[in-house]
C-alpha cells in the first residue's frame, strides 16, 4: 500500500504545470517530505526483511511461501485447456494490483492475485529461467542454462517448453499485437503460449530513462489490459496468468554519489548495483551473503552477494533511482 501510494502521488505530482501556480514552495516542500517518508519506511522495511531472511540462512527451503522457481510445476503441469502465460518484465506486486482491478473494472471474469519470492538475485535472466520447466540448471558468465539450454533467448525458452508440452510456444508481446488476427489465431490454438512484455525494466533499466519509471508503469498496465481483453475475446483463451520476472526499487529523488556503496572489486559472474555473483565467499563489510543454491536451483559452487537494505553499489554508468537485483520486498 504505501509502495502504491507512494507512486500515485510522484504520479500527480509530476502531472502538474507549476509555470501555471503562482510562485510557493509549497509543493515543493510536500514533494520532498514525501519521498524522505517513503526511503526512510522503505530502508527500515528492508532491513527487517533481510533480517528475517538471515534467520533462516537465506535458505527458501524454510520458507513457507510459494516461490519463483515452482512457478512451472505449481501453476503450469497438468493443467488441462489452453493456458497464456505473459511475463511483464519488472512488473511489480503493487502495479499488479493495480492491474487486477481494472481487469475487474473492465472485462467479465474474475481476476485474483497472489504472490511468490523472487530468487536472490533477482535479475531478469534469473526471473525469466526460474519461470520456465526443467530439471538441470547451471549459470556461467554466458547465461544461466536448463537442461543445456541458454534461457537468454526467445528460440531457447520455448524449446523448453514443448520438451515439457510438445505443442508449447514463446512469443513477444509486440509479435502478438502486430500480427493480423488469423496469424494470432494459428499461434494460441497452442495450448501454452509463453507471452514476453517489456514496458517498466525498458524504460526504468536506463539511466537515460530511469525518471520515467511511473509513467511505464501506466503504460504497462494498459497495454496487458488491452492483451487480456485480446486474448479472451478474439483469440478464445480463457485462463490468462499474469506474472514478473523481478520487480524493481523506485526513489524519485535523486540519490548521492555519498549515497552509494563501494563495489567489493571481486571477480563477478555477473554483477549490478544490486548484486554481484562471485566464485569464492566473500567477506565484506555492509552486506550480506550465501551460497545461490540457497535461493535458486542451481546447484554451482557460486556465491550471492548483496548490500544491506535498499544501499545500492557503486557501478559506472548504472542508474541508481530505479534498481533492481538485491533482496528488497519490491
Amino acid at each position: 500500500k504505501v509502495d502504491l501510494a507512494y507512486r500515485k502521488a510522484i504520479t500527480a505530482f509530476t502531472s502538474i504545470d507549476e509555470t501555471e501556480l503562482p510562485e510557493s514552495s509549497f509543493l515543493r516542500n510536500t514533494y520532498s517530505l514525501i519521498n524522505q517518508s517513503y526511503n526512510t519506511f522503505v530502508e527500515k522495511l528492508n532491513r527487517e526483511w533481510l533480517k528475517c531472511l538471515k534467520v533462516a540462512d537465506f535458505n527458501y527451503a524454510k520458507l513457507q511461501s510459494g516461490k519463483q522457481y515452482d512457478f512451472y510445476n505449481a501453476n503450469i503441469k497438468g493443467q488441462s485447456g489452453k493456458i497464456a502465460v505473459i511475463i511483464s518484465d519488472a512488473l511489480r506486486y503493487e502495479v499488479a494490483i493495480d492491474l487486477m482491478n481494472e481487469l475487474n473494472a473492465d472485462m467479465k471474469g474474475q481476476s485474483e492475485i497472489g504472490a511468490m519470492i523472487a530468487s536472490i538475485p533477482s535479475f531478469t535472466g534469473m526471473g525469466m529461467a526460474n519461470l520456465l520447466p526443467g530439471s538441470k540448471y547451471s549459470i556461467n558468465k554466458e547465461g544461466i542454462f536448463i537442461d543445456g539450454f541458454n534461457t537468454k533467448t526467445l528460440e531457447n525458452r520455448q524449446n523448453l517448453l514443448k520438451i515439457a508440452n510438445k505443442d508449447g510456444r514463446a512469443v513477444n508481446y509486440d509479435d502478438v499485437i502486430n500480427k493480423p488476427e488469423e496469424e494470432n489465431r494459428e499461434i494460441f490454438k497452442s495450448p501454452l503460449v509463453y507471452i514476453y512484455h517489456d514496458v517498466i525494466d525498458a524504460t526504468g533499466d536506463k539511466r537515460s530513462s530511469e525518471r520515467r519509471t511511473f509513467t511505464a508503469v501506466l503504460e504497462a498496465v494498459d497495454e496487458l489490459r488491452k492483451l487480456v481483453k485480446k486474448l479472451h475475446a478474439s483469440l478464445n483463451v480463457t485462463n490468462v496468468i499474469i506474472t514478473a520476472d523481478h520487480g524493481f526499487l523506485y526513489n524519485d529523488l535523486e540519490i548521492a554519489d555519498k549515497d552509494l556503496q563501494d563495489s567489493t572489486g571481486l571477480d563477478a559472474l555477473f554483477s549490478n548495483n544490486r548484486f554481484e555473483v562471485v566464485n569464492q565467499e566473500p567477506s565484506v563489510p555492509l552486506t550480506w551473503h550465501f551460497p545461490i543454491s540457497k535461493t535458486t536451483k542451481l546447484k554451482d559452487e557460486v556465491f550471492v552477494l548483496i548490500p544491506q537494505s535498499v544501499n545500492r553499489f557503486r557501478k559506472q554508468g548504472a542508474g541508481r533511482q530505479y534498481v533492481h537485483g538485491g533482496g528488497s520486498l519490491q
